[in-house]
């Protein structure tokens, strides 16, 4: 049981799928009906999983009000259907929204009994950075794929003008992608991977040695590859975590020694990549709301705004592109049909297509996972950084509603801080003591 659920989180950068059907006149990605490869995995997990629970009388629907939240949300999913323009659409993102939640709350259930440690889920997240990372560089030293195609990964060439690009003294390179379908997902994953090294320094007893510098060379690599991702989200995410989680630890006088280890071998690593991609940095963090991609934001935000004014019960789940498309509002944004996306802001694109009634729940379940977290022992906080890590990205883009990679990684990520904060007063603190 615990194999699945650890292969589970290991197989969420790889996203090799078949693609069974696709709405509208022309391919759009938001309008496909896909099977993954890991789906038969996750599966497995929500099967065994709460069979293994339910035959251990550990399946308590009323453990706290998470559970209930997260199966109405479900529920609005469904209802969704009805409303929905394209309804075989939103039923398939309503069976892939529970399976989902099923596999979050199995993954909580498992870490409550202690089948799976919150140690072991952070060595698999931190292994899969790495991977990704080391991909990531191949992908913009030789600016083409690797050629994992198998794995998920994108064709990648500088010849193809809907790769993802940073400028720089007016040539353009590509992005690392990993085996993600955009450097974007690929960056929410290595500050995953980030937070969860940074976790596993912590628990690491004080003499080995041998793991701090092993730990010391995965935080060097991570970064990297959350720098050749160019997302300035990302930078800013990743720092902003770094210093939250290093200044809550400087206050605890038993990890003070560790966390200016950690954080002298952080501004060390700041300091290379400073040196050596200065221009590139520079380049990409100027800012401006003149620049397309800021504009394109606030279009998607309007487009937002206006749906839910139109629809508060919403348009159905993974219906508003289609809906969009449908009533012209691209088009008459004056926008060209690879802009044809969902609005970039997980909150607005909930309440477009779950309603407001939707969207209030979403956000009342996410302040109860956050809030049960609170106080339930001093290392636990760092698992819940992940969550607020995707929080943030959720504002300015919709990878975590939309993309099975940012849907699978957003939800098992729930699962954590649903299960973690239920263990006892956690043996990895006085592990680390």
């Amino acid at each position: 049981m615990a194999l699945f659920a650890y292969l589970i989180f290991a197989a969420i950068p790889f996203g090799y799928r078949t693609i069974l059907y696709t709405f509208g006149e022309s391919f759009n990605e938001y309008a496909t009906i896909s099977l993954y490869a890991r789906d038969a995995l996750l599966v497995l997990l929500i099967i065994f999983g709460m069979k293994r629970l339910w035959s251990a009388r550990k399946l308590k629907w009323n453990e706290g009000r998470h559970v209930w939240l997260s199966l109405i949300l479900g529920t609005c999913a469904l209802v969704s259907v009805f409303f929905a323009n394209e309804k075989a659409l939103a039923l398939y993102n309503s069976l892939r929204l529970l399976m989902l939640i099923g596999s979050a709350l199995v993954i909580a259930g498992l870490l409550r009994e202690k089948v799976i440690k919150l140690e072991k889920i952070c060595a698999v997240f931190a292994g899969g950075a790495v991977i990704q990372a080391c991909i990531g560089l191949y992908q913009f030293l030789f600016q083409k794929s690797l050629g994992v195609w198998f794995l998920g990964e994108s064709f990648l060439s500088s010849g193809i003008d809907d790769i993802a690009k940073v400028t720089v003294y007016g040539g353009k390179l590509i992005r690392a992608y990993g085996t993600f379908p955009h450097p974007n997902i690929l960056s929410a994953f290595l500050v995953i991977g980030l937070v969860s090294f940074i976790y596993l320094w912590f628990v690491t007893p004080r003499k080995s040695l041998t793991k701090e510098i092993a730990i010391s060379g995965g935080l060097f690599i991570t970064t990297l590859g959350i720098v050749l991702t160019f997302s300035r989200a990302a930078w800013v995410v990743a720092t902003a975590a770094f210093f939250f989680i290093t200044i809550i630890m400087l206050s605890e006088s038993r990890r003070r020694e560790k966390t200016i280890n950690l954080l002298a071998i952080m501004i060390t690593v700041a300091f290379v990549f400073g040196f050596f991609f200065s221009p590139l940095i520079f380049e990409r963090s100027s800012l401006s709301f003149f620049e397309s991609s800021v504009n394109q934001r606030l279009l998607y935000n309007e487009i937002g705004l206006e749906i839910i004014e139109k629809n508060i019960w919403g348009v159905g789940i993974g219906n508003q592109v289609l809906y969009s498309i449908n009533e012209r509002t691209y088009e008459n944004l004056g926008m060209p049909e690879k802009m044809w996306q969902p609005v970039h802001n997980i909150y607005l694109l909930i309440g477009a297509e779950l309603g407001i009634l939707g969207l209030i729940i979403f956000l009342r379940l996410i302040v109860d996972i956050i809030w049960r977290s609170k106080g339930k022992g001093s290392l636990l906080f760092i698992p819940t950084t992940m969550m607020l890590a995707l929080l943030f990205f959720g504002i300015a883009d919709h990878f975590l509603w939309t993309l099975e990679p940012g849907r699978l990684m957003f939800w098992l990520v729930t699962g954590i801080i649903m299960g973690a904060p239920l263990e006892e007063k956690l043996v990895l603190e006085e592990k680390a003591a």
